[in-house]
């Protein structure tokens, strides 16, 4: 089956650590998360679940002009119309602070959203799990990250290239950010599958670390 299949692909990493059921136990010592509807926080994800509230709205200005581009499809059918009208999305894509993570703010008008989302996300999982970004500076520690290139629309004018502009659409270049930021020295993977890369990172990750993780500080109350 494809648990089977996955763990013959990540049988050489594994070594004497692997159970005779091919399970190697891992912790979960912190989190973060953005979806849709302002869920921007654990809590937040979990009350949008509890509420079973839809994410669905009409598209924010600050996307794109929805009624231009419906008016380029007047002869579109009803289903068609919906789908340009509505949609669901991430809040906070303007709050991204460059100088935060060392990155000038030119070098920062080039990154994917995906890439300045994930560095935030990450810095909040990191801090959720007790850790301070000078405690993790220098440890064996691996980034895996599992996401797909999406291409980010242009208001219909031409882009200007940069010495920015490759690293900041390239997705290899997403966990790579995060190990160069935080000074991390373990792994650091971007699988190029189409297929979902999850559980290959869960998978591509080693069983034992190299050396013993950072002790993590207290969280504050």
């Amino acid at each position: 089956d494809s648990n089977s299949d996955a763990y013959d692909i990540a049988r050489p990493l594994l070594g004497p650590h692997g159970n005779a059921d091919g399970q190697v136990p891992i912790a979960i010592v912190g989190m973060s998360c953005c979806f849709p509807g302002d869920a921007n926080s654990l809590e937040s994800f979990w009350d949008l679940l509890q509420q079973g509230r839809s994410t669905s709205q009409t598209i924010p200005l600050d996307r794109w002009d929805k009624d231009a581009i419906a008016h380029a499809h007047h002869g579109a059918n009803d289903s068609t119309r919906r789908r340009m009208e509505y949609g669901s999305f991430v809040s906070g894509l303007d709050l991204f602070e460059p100088e935060f993570f060392g990155i000038s703010p030119m070098e920062a008008a080039e990154m994917h959203p995906q890439q300045r989302l994930l560095l935030q996300y990450s810095y909040l999982a990191f801090a959720d799990a007790g850790y301070t970004m000078s405690s993790l500076r220098g440890s064996k520690c691996g980034v895996y990250v599992g996401m797909t290139s999406q291409p980010v629309e242009s208001d219909g004018e031409a882009r200007k290239l940069s010495v920015y502009s490759t690293s900041g659409i390239n997705t290899a270049t997403a966990a790579g950010r995060i190990s160069f930021c935080f000074d991390l020295n373990g792994p650091t993977h971007v699988p190029r599958l189409p297929a979902p890369t999850r559980r290959r990172c869960s998978h591509r990750s080693p069983a034992k670390p190299a050396s013993s993780p950072p002790a993590a500080t207290p969280r504050p109350p």
